[in-house]
């Protein structure tokens, strides 16, 4: 019976390949990533709904609405608290957050993982903490709402030590320093390329440096000449 004998070392080796007691799998990993992906772009959704919509009339935890029952948060009360919540932390930096979501879930859903995910959300910290700073030393950031502060209550603890600590101006030097730290780690910026594109958009620089270094010389030159 020849049909049996050449299906028998195929069942051999399907057995073989399975360990004894285990369950197959119901979404393989490439499944699972495309699913938490699509999860975290429909948070990413629903964080910058109730960020877009927020009131400052409707309840959250420092206020109580008079107006009736009726919410203006298009998530509900769910987005009115967390929109709330988020913006008094971190002020218009809060946008950033659904903004990370839709990146970290479409790269999931198509299935392309990040090259060093610690180091990337290490520089995703750093630049959260550095826009909240520069928020604050901002002169006119618009407030949330006509409330809360631009730079959140991140911004402006950062800000009140940084201040105490290298004055004003320095604030503003390191929060850009750690702001161009922050996009070397997250993106794909070289501090190299971004020289050479300044040197290539300001090229038209070095000839009008040379005229004016060529006039500086025939004044001197003249003076001279005046004087003897």
């Amino acid at each position: 019976m020849p049909s049996l004998s050449s299906d028998a070392p195929a069942k051999s080796r399907e057995s073989a390949g399975k360990l004894p007691g285990s369950k197959p799998r119901i979404l393989d990993r490439r499944r699972q990533s495309e699913l938490l992906g699509f999860l975290l772009c429909v948070v990413g959704l629903l964080f910058l709904l109730s960020l877009t919509s927020y009131l400052a009339l409707d309840p959250s935890f420092n206020t109580s609405s008079n107006q009736g029952p009726a919410i203006h948060n298009w998530v509900g009360p769910a987005g009115s608290f967390t929109a709330d919540l988020l913006f008094q932390l971190f002020g218009w930096v809060a946008y950033l957050i659904p903004l990370a979501l839709f990146v970290v879930g479409a790269r999931m859903l198509m299935v392309h993982p990040f090259e060093a995910p610690p180091t990337k959300a290490v520089g995703l910290s750093l630049l959260a903490a550095s826009l909240t700073v520069i928020l604050e030393l901002a002169p006119f950031t618009p407030p949330i709402g006509g409330l809360i502060r631009g730079g959140g209550l991140v911004g402006y603890l950062l800000v009140a030590g940084l201040v105490n600590i290298v004055s004003p101006v320095g604030a503003w030097i390191v929060s850009f320093a750690v702001l161009l730290t922050s996009l070397f780690l997250v993106t794909r910026f070289s501090f190299s390329a971004a020289l050479d594109f300044l040197r290539a958009r300001f090229a038209f620089f070095k000839p009008m440096m040379a005229r004016f270094n060529a006039w500086l010389a025939a004044r001197r030159t003249a003076a001279r000449e005046r004087r003897e």
